[in-house]
């Protein structure tokens, strides 16, 4: 069993894919923000209208906007950042998957995909590992059933005389209808 391992090189491996999902985290948060903020604004509004003599009342927003800002920065950099991170454990392993398919389509059955243990597609390797494991038997089948028939040949040609032609025809045929019933059998 081949595991391929790579460290990953780009932060954003599927920029469309991830940039989406962080921005609706951003926007989320703006949102949130946003209405608290509003929210504030109409508490302090309401305050200074009721209560004309209050002083302080634009200083303390002011502070309360630096806090908002403060706490707004803080929030955008870890919704980036988990943004970031929740779109690797998606995308991570379906990249992974892509890679292993497109080699499969090449041919090459031997790259079984690396399974990790808080994999988000763990099921999903489980199956294309178990399913390579059933091509790599049909392609055993296979090989075998091609070698038996090549054989078959190679000997019906070596026993070709004038007496033998019969037979050889014989068994020619033979191994024409085995091939045909086996071509049919795996759908070529």
């Amino acid at each position: 069993m081949k595991k391929i391992h790579e460290k990953r090189k780009r932060v954003l491996t599927q920029k469309p894919f991830q940039l989406k999902y962080v921005l609706l985290g951003i926007i989320s948060f703006l949102l949130t923000i946003g209405l608290a903020q509003l929210s504030l604004y109409y508490q302090l509004t309401r305050m200074v209208l009721q209560q004309p003599q209050f002083t302080g009342v634009f200083a303390m927003a002011q502070q309360m906007n630096m806090v908002f800002f403060s706490w707004f920065m803080l929030g955008a950099v870890i919704i980036v950042g988990g943004g970031i991170f929740v779109s690797h454990r998606i995308v991570g392993p379906l990249k992974r998957l892509e890679e292993m398919l497109l080699k499969v389509g090449q041919g090459d059955l031997s790259a079984e995909m690396h399974i990790r243990n808080k994999d988000e597609f763990k099921e999903v390797a489980i199956s294309y590992n178990n399913m390579l494991h059933g091509l790599r038997k049909l392609r055993a089948r296979d090989h075998k059933k091609i070698t038996e028939m090549k054989e078959d040949l190679k000997k019906a040609r070596r026993s070709l005389s004038p007496e033998t032609i019969q037979q050889a025809a014989a068994i020619l045929d033979e191994n024409i209808t085995k091939l045909e019933a086996y071509m049919e059998e795996i759908k070529i």
